[in-house]
């Protein structure tokens, strides 16, 4: 599910067709025709975002999600040493994200129901993209 922040944000990026050919917010962003050749420090998001869906993989044993996992990490790359550390439990993260002259800074912070007798809500994620500063908050206004 999305709202109309979103689609003003993609159809910036990466054009109106990508919502229509992709069907969730990490395919948009791992494809070479949508966010991806946007996003500034693209390793960094990569490494975070595969290790976040790789333990909810762990965690909910989905196989639409394992297979959605497979599809983001070729496999020239699995097994691939990171010279840095980015801890996948830390619930913001950052994305920038550069077109032309212009530059969005935004965070965005995960939310998990857990309740260990309601498998529906433990595995409900909710992720809100943030504008960091105000150029981003001008560029990507609140419609209310």
């Amino acid at each position: 599910m999305k709202n109309s922040g979103y689609d003003q944000f993609i159809k910036f990026y990466a054009g109106e067709n990508t919502l229509k050919k992709y069907d969730n917010a990490i395919r948009i962003l791992f494809s070479e025709d949508g966010l991806r050749n946007y996003v500034k420090d693209w390793a960094v998001v990569e490494h975070f975002l595969r290790a976040r869906i790789w333990d909810e993989v762990l965690s909910t044993q989905n196989s639409e999600l394992a297979e959605l996992y497979k599809e983001i990490s070729p496999s020239r790359d699995i097994g691939k040493a990171i010279d840095f550390q980015i801890c996948g439990d830390i619930p913001v993260m950052s994305l920038v994200l550069e077109k032309n002259t212009k530059t969005a800074r935004f965070f965005t912070t995960i939310t998990t129901f857990g309740a260990p007798l309601d498998l529906t809500t433990q595995e409900l994620r909710i992720e809100l993209l943030f504008p960091s500063d105000e150029e981003t908050k001008k560029m990507f206004p609140l419609e209310v």
